[in-house]
């Protein structure tokens, strides 16, 4: 990712693409947070031209780069009391099931709330990692390969 003249960034993807409608979603920083919004993408169903997408900063959509009309900036949205609090804590109501599911290459699973697993199995030196801000259950049938891994967070 390279950052362009304080106002976007722009991203030539390694693995994946972006694709017709995608405009608006979120770049998201290794903090899970937003840090900018699609504004526009090259990369267009086509994963090995290596192709730019550009997303706009957020911190500059956020004044709407000193726009003086409400519509063109998120903070009058996002922020309508003005409150100055720059950084939120996402809201998280998701538990996740993991069931039926044999892990055959690394993953890694991460929840705000909890995390359930039933009849799962970790083989060919495949690593599974259960993040959770809640609890992990581990209900029947769950198996771990020998020369597998498992970690819980």
């Amino acid at each position: 990712m390279i950052g362009y003249s304080g106002y976007w960034w722009c991203v030539v993807w390694n693995k994946g693409i972006t694709e017709g409608g995608s405009s608006g979603s979120p770049l998201i920083n290794n903090n899970h947070k937003v840090i900018g919004q699609l504004y526009r993408g090259e990369s267009d169903c086509d994963p090995t031209a290596n192709r730019d997408d550009w997303y706009g900063k957020f911190h500059v959509s956020w004044t709407g780069n000193n726009a003086t009309e409400r519509e063109r900036k998120l903070q009058p949205w996002l922020d309508p009391n003005n409150t100055g609090i720059i950084v939120l804590k996402g809201i998280c109501s998701t538990n996740i099931n993991i069931t039926n599911q044999n892990i055959t290459t690394d993953e890694t699973v991460t929840s705000c709330a909890n995390i359930k697993v039933k009849n799962v199995k970790v083989q060919n030196g495949a690593k599974l990692i259960l993040k959770a801000e809640g609890e992990v259950t581990i209900d029947a049938n769950f198996e771990v390969e020998l020369g597998s891994q498992l970690e819980i967070w």
